[in-house]
């Protein structure tokens, strides 16, 4: 009897460390404000960057964009990139040292620096939130640049400062 007893104290135990583990390693696909994406109105990187080159506005608020991640900070997760227009040739940090008309890709951050995403996030994402056209120090661009660890090079080439779309993101739903 003490046998079965001590059998069923071990099994108990073994499934309540996997169950346990099966919990820790549940997937959070959404950060910062909980956002529900409508099934119309969110337009892509690409649709965001071509309505807003086009116009006089310097920002639009609650915009919903939809997009595949690019970057992310390696440093933290306190922004990300995310993929527009062809930027299939140029890698990461060349696009992070464009501005202006040349730009490829969107910058992400947190509204109120209150989040932050895994730096090893990749996929799809949808982000609520406001952009604005700004302008970047080349201090500001090195930096960035530093962050995505680029090379030297790259970093040294930035001489001037630079006009770059940038998205505060409210919240962000992984897809």
């Amino acid at each position: 009897m003490k046998l079965i007893s001590f059998c069923v104290v071990i099994i108990f135990s073994f499934s309540l460390n996997a169950f346990a583990k099966g919990a820790s390693k549940k997937k959070v696909n959404s950060f910062g404000e909980t956002i529900s994406v409508p099934k119309t109105g969110v337009k892509s990187v690409t649709e965001v960057l071509t309505d807003f080159s086009k116009s006089e506005d310097k920002s639009m608020s609650d915009v919903f964009v939809s997009g595949n991640i690019d970057s992310v900070c390696k440093s933290k997760g306190c922004w990300l990139t995310l993929k527009g227009f062809d930027a299939k040739g140029d890698s990461a940090c060349e696009q992070a040292a464009l501005g202006g008309a040349s730009q490829k890709d969107l910058r992400v951050v947190f509204k109120d620096y209150g989040f932050f995403v895994p730096k090893n996030l990749e996929g799809n994402v949808v982000l609520k939130g406001s952009i604005k056209k700004e302008k970047l120090s080349a201090s500001q661009v090195k930096h960035f640049l530093k962050d995505l660890k680029c090379s030297k090079k790259i970093i040294k080439s930035v001489k001037a400062p630079i006009y770059r779309y940038r998205m505060i993101a409210d919240g962000l739903v992984k897809l």
